[in-house]
């Protein structure tokens, strides 16, 4: 129980505080997401590769948030071409080294390696410039409307909960997640919309904007749950670490933003 409030207050006060503090908050996130990523693949943390693909990780970073890099890292050089350069080289060093140790079974790993940064880097990546998206591009940073992603995703799941425990009777992915229901499911997204819909009224904010936020928090939010609980039943696990005592390790807390944000950054990138 502490240890799930102490998550949320970290999360919450990085978020709100400000822009630097998200930054440092997100990048730390993607770090140890990737750790675990690496852990439950079965592949070593103690060698040069992991050391590579926290480069890269870093790199990925950087790229879709030059002005923090620019800001705070000026020493570096980080320009965009500097960027994609390096990350170029990084991710053809990493395939050289699985190459020499993998041989004919490289290609798994290769991909394997790919998709981690895709999984695990990117949708943190996209989270500060996600709250930076104003109506014409690129606004001051809003650590409200990133939080209330977090928000739409926990009350989902409780609603979804709840809905499911009363009324459940249809399975929605039995051997995926047992205890998930298609009333769950459906109960869940209508709450969380209507809960988008009160908060535009508190604040005073569109609530279409709002409450397509809080649809896609949900449905997308929900498909990353699933697909993290695949990911476990394939490597026979039931966590991806112990880093939270009682809940988990970051892609057990995190799965449903992991999968939802880049979805949500690019759909807003366009609204």
């Amino acid at each position: 129980m502490l240890s799930g409030i102490v998550y949320i207050a970290i999360l919450c006060l990085g978020i709100l505080f400000n822009e630097l503090s998200a930054h440092i908050l997100f990048l730390g996130l993607s770090f140890l997401a990737l750790r675990e990523y690496r852990t439950i693949s079965k592949k070593s943390i103690n060698t040069p590769r992991y050391f590579i693909s926290f480069l890269i990780g870093i790199h990925i970073y950087v790229y879709f948030n030059l002005e923090f890099a620019e800001q705070y890292l000026p020493f570096l050089h980080l320009s965009e071409q500097n960027t994609l350069f390096r990350i170029g080289l990084l991710v053809y060093l990493e395939i050289i080294l699985l190459l020499i140790n993998y041989k004919t079974e490289a290609s798994k790993h290769i991909l394997t390696s790919i998709f981690s940064y895709a999984y695990t880097v990117l949708p943190f990546a996209l989270a500060v410039p996600f709250a930076k998206l104003g109506n014409n591009g690129f606004a001051d940073y809003d650590g409200f409307s990133l939080l209330l992603v977090f928000i739409f995703i926990w009350s989902s799941d409780t609603f979804a909960y709840l809905v499911g425990r009363k009324f459940g009777k249809h399975k929605l992915f039995e051997a995926v997640s047992p205890k998930k229901t298609w009333e769950g499911f459906i109960g869940g997204g209508i709450l969380t919309v209507l809960l988008g819909i009160i908060i535009s009224m508190i604040t005073d904010d569109d609530w279409l904007a709002i409450s397509i936020l809080a649809l896609l928090s949900f449905i997308f939010g929900s498909i990353g749950d699933l697909v993290q609980s695949t990911f476990k039943r394939t490597v026979d696990i039931k966590d991806s670490s112990n880093l939270i005592p009682g809940h988990g390790g970051i892609l057990d807390r995190m799965d449903s933003f992991i999968f939802a944000m880049p979805i949500i950054y690019m759909i807003f990138q366009r609204i």
